[in-house]
């Protein structure tokens, strides 16, 4: 007679024995009885308390649990704890569809998942668990966010939110599919709202140090320098010709100023409205930045082809005083500087494609290195790079060029 493997038994029986011994429970040891083994910690995204588990959660927490079992087998001593992030839409929205209080749906919902959890058999140590909405949690977020706010670290401004006129509430980027609200399908707006920052790059530094500690897969650690965004330039001062009011730019690279053919401004920058009150095709442009807006910033960011929509306004380059049309263009961000840019195509290569799509001047003022391609866009940044088409800075090394161009204009205030 063929034995048939049952399920309901067999796991059941080994579940209790787990939790009997406590297998996968990691404690503190204090002192002189700490283990000599190695640590490790294992952590995925915690799931949202606003449903049952799918298939998406059997993938993510199987990997970890993998990862986990892994590294128990090598000596080491893993903490693999689990945790539920309950606030937020998805918690409304569940609210919304069930006709019940978001707390007791929550509770409900954690209950179930942990049931589900243990069942399967991943290695959690549950003495850990966590849940966002707990005030044993969140009291400690406020209570560091109080310490942030009395060292003058968090401040607020007006910033560009996604916004959703129908559920009147402020959307992220992940609730936004094809510049619609996921939860109502209406279309999202860009408004400006005061919102909470942290002064994060004052630390700049210090996290990309530290960063270089972390053995981190490189993609990886190229996304968080990215995100912590220290970078070293100079801010230039463009005179808006129609509405005679500055605007600055921050730019790396203040050897290639000479090099600017046009002026980008994002959508969401506070001077746009002031030009499209006063432009010949308002409307065009705030269509253009009603549809921009609604993008998600990595859509905007990675797209292959940029558009923009071109103002009819002007700005003055500083160094030579040359007009440069002002476009607002989908590819400049408020995130990143200023969300005003002056645009090289021939030494930037988004620029470049902006440039090739609206028929703008493509500028060579760097001179690349003997045996380098010629044809733009090449960055030309760094040791054996020289200035051309730069006035009287011609020849001159681009790092030399560049410092001579910031002194210039600090000069003449």
């Amino acid at each position: 007679m063929t034995e048939r493997y049952d399920p309901q038994a067999i796991e059941a029986k080994w579940q209790r024995v787990w939790e009997d011994e406590r297998a996968f429970e990691v404690s503190n040891e204090p002192g002189p009885t700490r283990s000599a083994a190695p640590k490790s910690y294992v952590l995925e995204q915690l799931p949202y308390p606003s449903g049952s588990l799918h298939m998406g959660h059997m993938l993510v927490y199987t990997i970890g649990d993998v990862a986990t079992h892994f590294r128990r087998r090598n000596g080491y001593r893993v903490l693999h704890p689990m945790g539920f992030d309950a606030f937020g839409l998805p918690a409304e929205n569940a609210a919304i569809r069930e006709g019940g209080h978001p707390s007791a749906i929550t509770e409900r919902n954690i209950a179930g998942i942990k049931e589900s959890m243990r069942r399967i058999g991943w290695a959690i140590d549950w003495t850990r668990e966590l849940s966002t909405h707990d005030p044993a949690y969140y009291r400690w977020q406020q209570w560091q966010f109080l310490r942030f706010l009395e060292r003058g670290l968090a401040y607020r401004k007006d910033a560009p939110v996604k916004w959703c006129p129908v559920d009147q509430t402020v959307l992220a980027n992940e609730q936004v599919h094809d510049g619609r609200c996921e939860r109502c399908g209406s279309e999202v707006e860009s408004r400006l709202m005061e919102q909470w920052f942290f002064r994060t790059t004052d630390y700049a530094q210090a996290l990309l140090d530290d960063l270089e500690t972390v053995d981190w897969p490189e993609p990886i650690k190229a996304r968080q320098r990215n995100w912590i965004g220290r970078s070293e330039g100079a801010e230039i001062v463009f005179r808006i010709e129609e509405l005679d009011v500055d605007v600055t730019v921050f730019t790396t690279r203040p050897d290639t100023l000479f090099g600017a053919t046009f002026f980008a401004l994002a959508p969401e920058h506070e001077l746009v409205e002031r030009i499209a009150a006063s432009a010949a095709n308002d409307d065009e442009i705030r269509e253009y930045v009603r549809r921009a807006s609604a993008k998600k910033t990595e859509e905007r960011a990675a797209a292959a082809e940029k558009t923009g929509i071109d103002t009819g306004f002007h700005v003055v380059n500083p160094v030579n005083g040359e007009r440069l049309p002002i476009y607002v263009a989908d590819y400049v961000l408020t995130d990143y500087g200023t969300g005003a840019l002056m645009a090289v195509p021939a030494h930037d290569a988004r620029d470049h494609v902006f440039a090739q799509a609206f028929g703008l001047p493509v500028r060579v003022v760097v001179r690349p290195r003997e045996g380098e391609p010629k044809e733009a866009p090449f960055v030309g940044s760094g040791e054996g790079y020289t200035l051309v088409a730069s006035g009287d800075l011609d020849g001159l090394p681009a790092p030399e060029g560049g410092q001579r161009i910031v002194e210039r204009l600090e000069a003449e205030g």
